[in-house]
């Protein structure tokens, strides 16, 4: 596997396919998304609310495409997260796309430890 070179461009086109994929088209299309590229402390990507809605902020280097979907899809569900319970977690609800997910050959992880709020 080669190294994968993020850009927002490619970010847009892969969240639109995933967004059929795994989500029935249910997410806001990724002209609604902001896409931040650049260097990032300690993660592979973040997902977090803003202003006008969401930005998903991603590393410039993954080490390959299945691993940048395999990121880009674990921000998305953070995005229904927060558009169906208003906060994003790594709790049941995060892991309710698990099945799905496999179904297409991703694995969803929750990197970050889970904390009360998880669960709420």
């Amino acid at each position: 596997n080669d190294m994968y070179t993020t850009t927002v461009r490619s970010a847009r086109i892969t969240y639109t396919k995933l967004n059929r994929l795994l989500f029935e088209g249910k997410l806001p299309p990724s002209s609604q998304i902001v896409f931040d590229i650049g260097a990032i402390n300690k993660s592979w990507a973040y997902c977090e609310k803003i202003k006008d809605g969401v930005k998903i902020k991603l590393a410039p280097n993954y080490k390959s495409k299945h691993f940048f979907i395999t990121i880009l899809a674990h921000e998305m569900v953070h995005v229904w997260e927060y558009l169906t319970w208003g906060k994003m977690t790594h709790g049941p609800r995060f892991f309710e796309f698990r099945e799905i997910f496999q179904k297409h050959g991703i694995e969803l992880i929750g990197e970050a430890g889970y904390n009360h709020e998880d669960f709420i």
